[in-house]
């Protein structure tokens, strides 16, 4: 079982010491009676890379692009632990970024930690991060307004995922998180989210495994408009084992969405009720030089917009080993988000596109270029030619991004007991 979060945006983060007596107090509650084992193995590394970057419509803007060029430095470090049934890590990435325009300077951080315990016939894992970042890069998947400065954006982030086998033939699935997202500007809006699942699961042989889960989440923005949204679905699908090195997944169904509105809402909005197809679905290829990945998205999604939007997305990545040294990697990401409430105008649609190269120089020096293309179409109810307060532009943009970095990666010193 693994726990993630869907972006790094992925408020203070306990050290993964401090999760740690949660993992034996829930499998306590739960009657599974584990007690706490020695590690075995703690690690630690570290890496330092500097990047030269450049983009020439930052803003994403229809209309005069503002270009920016500058460097970026990002000092990420990992301590983990490691023992027969207990893991945990703890990672933390401080980041400076500086620009020609100073507007677009940020200093970021993010912390995370992630632990997971195997108990007899059950698996539980707990994961936390705080992201202290900015619209410059957390938007263009979610509003697509970046402004014209790097607005401060912080993030919090629950996650806990408890899976348990009944029998060879059948089990629980289980999840839970919660999210808090804060703008320091007003032309966001800020929001908490909390989504969950709880199903079961069939096993059919070796290479199939049937799903079906009753799955909900609540979405409430945290300004004057009080909009919340509810929404409660139903959902069934399967993982299969194509191939020793092909998989693919489905997860299907059906949800309702309820919209309602506080009295600080603007305008005449009246609460709604809507229906919504859910999807997630992937298909992934390992081979010994290359890899294949495709994954499909649809459904509500929460957003700094100030309510929630459905989104349908596709997104591909590729990577080829050319020889034992460098690499070439190829993404590609699709999609189209629009309000729930139909009678709420603010449809859009984007694309990126990136194509990478890697090389590695010694065991601790690789240096790595990236180019990136970036497309949006945003509507928001007006003309495509009116512009917005926030100063930005309604209708089509896209953009160019190049980045040059070099990284040094220390050697990961262990120590085991």
């Amino acid at each position: 079982m693994s726990l993630s979060f869907p972006e790094r945006s992925q408020s203070l983060l306990a050290r993964v010491e401090a999760i740690r007596p949660a993992i034996y107090a829930i499998s306590a509650v739960v009657g599974l009676g584990a007690e706490p084992l020695k590690a075995e193995e703690y690690s630690v590394e570290y890496a330092v890379e500097a990047a030269y970057s450049t983009d020439d419509n930052v803003t994403m803007s229809t209309g005069e692009p503002d270009s920016i060029y500058g460097m970026n430095v990002s000092l990420p470090v990992t301590l983990a632990m490691r023992s027969e049934r207990l893991e945990a890590a703890l990672t933390g990435d401080f980041v400076f970024s500086h620009f020609d325009d100073d507007a677009y300077d940020s200093d970021d951080q993010y912390l995370e930690a992630i632990t997971s315990y195997r108990f007899e016939n059950s698996d539980l894992a707990l994961a936390a991060n705080y992201d202290r970042s900015s619209t410059r890069s957390t938007e263009f998947l979610d509003t697509g307004v970046v402004g014209t400065e790097a607005t401060r954006v912080e993030s919090l982030r629950l996650g806990l995922e408890f899976d348990h086998a009944f029998t060879p033939l059948y089990g629980l699935v289980s999840g839970l998180e919660y999210a808090d997202v804060t703008y320091d500007a007003d032309i966001y809006q800020d929001y908490s989210f909390i989504a969950g699942f709880l199903g079961v699961t069939r096993r059919q042989d070796s290479r199939m495994q049937l799903r079906f889960q009753l799955s909900g989440d609540r979405y409430e923005n945290k300004t004057d408009s009080a909009v919340t949204a509810d929404s409660l679905g139903l959902e069934a699908g399967l993982d299969y084992r194509i191939a020793n090195q092909l998989a693919a997944q489905l997860l299907v169904g059906w949800a309702w969405v309820g919209s309602r509105y506080g009295s600080g809402q603007s305008g005449s909005l009246e609460d709604a009720d809507e229906n919504a197809l859910l999807l997630n679905a992937g298909l992934d290829y390992e081979g010994e030089r290359q890899s294949l990945g495709f994954t499909v998205e649809s459904g509500p999604s929460s957003s700094g917009a100030g309510y929630l939007r459905y989104l349908r997305q596709f997104g591909a990545k590729y990577s080829y080993h050319l020889s034992k040294s460098s690499s070439l990697s190829l993404g590609a990401t699709l999609g189209r988000s629009e309000p729930v409430d139909s009678h709420i105008e603010g449809d859009r649609e984007y694309a990126r596109i990136s194509l990478g190269l890697e090389h590695t120089l010694t065991s601790a020096w690789r240096i790595a270029a990236t180019y990136t293309y970036s497309l949006q179409e945003q509507s928001d109810g007006r003309d495509e030619a009116s512009v917005t307060d926030e100063g930005y532009l309604v209708g089509r943009a896209y953009s160019n991004a190049v980045v040059l970095g070099v990284t040094y990666t220390s050697r990961k010193a262990t120590l085991s007991r």
